[in-house]
């Protein structure tokens, strides 16, 4: 089903879990799915948040590479229940991340909107390479299990100077 909404355009920004800090902690889906862009969560520091899940995947025998992505996920503000504000944290906070940085990508460059693959290349070669002592399994570089390639850079992709022109999307 994934791999169909994938196709069809749908950027699948879904949240890693919280079973850090363990690894091949990723073990529920959709996060453990190749067709979704799992994204694990990060603090103010950009360290790993203890509470991220982890890969490789496992439950499924894949040995899959996951978290594709991390994102601000500690502390985040956000609405909560009864007209109110308060801070959270998860990877459930993280995801939007992703899912915002998306949708500037696709506003400022609209012949990309629904090219999945392009655009997570987009992200992915633009986040900031992160690591730390823990590795999971035998990916020691980046990407990684912990960070996956790292940190989002909203702003990167709007900068003109960086940004722009964007390289044409393969046929």
């Amino acid at each position: 089903m994934l791999e169909n909404m994938r196709a069809a355009g749908v950027f699948m920004a879904v949240a890693a879990g919280n079973d850090g800090p363990d690894c091949s902690t990723i073990s529920d889906p959709p996060a453990l799915d190749g067709a979704a862009v799992s994204i694990g969560a990060s603090d103010n520091s950009d360290s790993i948040a203890s509470f991220s899940s982890r890969g490789p995947v496992l439950v499924d025998g894949s040995n899959r590479r996951k978290p594709d992505l991390i994102a601000p996920g500690v502390n985040v503000r956000s609405s909560v229940p009864f007209n109110g504000y308060g801070n959270l944290s998860g990877t459930s906070m993280a995801a939007p991340h992703a899912a915002g940085a998306v949708a500037l990508l696709w506003s400022a460059f609209p012949h990309i909107r629904g090219n999945v693959d392009y655009s997570q290349s987009i992200l992915q070669q633009t986040a900031v390479p992160l690591s730390m002592g823990q590795s999971c399994g035998t990916d020691t570089g980046v990407p990684n299990n912990v960070f996956g390639y790292a940190g989002l850079i909203i702003w990167l992709l709007t900068m003109p100077s960086i940004a722009r022109p964007l390289p044409v999307m393969p046929r």
